[in-house]
């Protein structure tokens, strides 16, 4: 624990000023030993001689040790942060990963059930994603998926959970908010419909299908039903002719 405050604090400093930190305090130390030393042989310590060895001697050994065990430690922070990131950030989509998403979108779930708010899992396909692939290549797939990362973020709130959970598919969970979440799929859907990706002097037009299910508030449910929920919405808007949105409302009969 003291280790890991220690290099809380160092990078909270950076590399100058924890240079110079760490110098003044080699320096303070030295005066101290300094002067328990003198008192302990009975000379003086505040001679011009005393205080010019005390001072000069860390002045001129700590800044190269203290800068080159920072460095080592900023770097270890880095590195460890990029792993961190790597393991929660889809690299190619900049949105979450599948794990990371479920993990946020659980925290969320479980907020908005103690507070008594509605939730939403908002899941979201790029149509005919297969047919992008073999007309224009897996480069341009990929930009495909990339731009529909960025529009997602951009369209939501810093507070809502996206994530990428899988080939082509992505979510979306949503906490209470001032806007119905059919409204917010749908404002969804026509961001990435207004975004064509251009390609060889081409527009590519990409669109998404969107399914959405939700919880009301007081109602409990675990998050891999409403997933599946979701999972049936957005099956539904592929199967009425993709590029629209379907909310999972269950009747007796099982159906949408």
């Amino acid at each position: 624990m003291p280790n890991r405050r220690l290099r809380q604090i160092l990078v909270k400093l950076g590399l100058p000023w924890s240079v110079a930190v760490l110098t003044a305090g080699a320096i303070a130390a030295s005066w101290f030993i300094s002067a328990v030393v003198h008192r302990i042989i009975g000379t003086a310590f505040f001679a011009p001689i005393s205080i010019l060895r005390s001072t000069l001697v860390p002045a001129l050994v700590a800044p190269p040790i203290a800068f080159f065990n920072t460095r080592l430690v900023l770097e270890l922070h880095e590195m460890e942060e990029r792993f961190r990131e790597q393991a929660t950030v889809d690299v190619l989509t900049g949105v979450l990963t599948l794990r990371e998403f479920l993990r946020q979108a659980e925290a969320t779930r479980n907020l908005c059930s103690r507070s008594g708010l509605p939730f939403s899992l908002v899941y979201i396909d790029v149509d005919h994603f297969k047919s992008i692939n073999d007309r224009y290549g897996h480069p341009v797939g990929d930009r495909v998926l990339t731009r529909l990362g960025e529009l997602l973020k951009n369209e939501l709130r810093s507070c809502d959970p996206v994530g990428r959970i899988g080939g082509e598919e992505f979510a979306v969970a949503l906490a209470s908010g001032p806007d119905d979440p059919e409204y917010i799929a749908e404002k969804l859907r026509l961001a990435v419909a207004d975004s064509p990706i251009r390609v060889d002097r081409t527009n590519i037009t990409m669109t998404v299908s969107l399914g959405v299910a939700s919880l009301g508030r007081g109602e409990s449910l675990k998050l891999d039903i409403l997933r599946e929920h979701a999972d049936a919405a957005l099956y539904r808007a592929k199967r009425d002719g993709r590029n629209r949105t379907r909310v999972f409302r269950p009747d007796p009969a099982g159906m949408l």
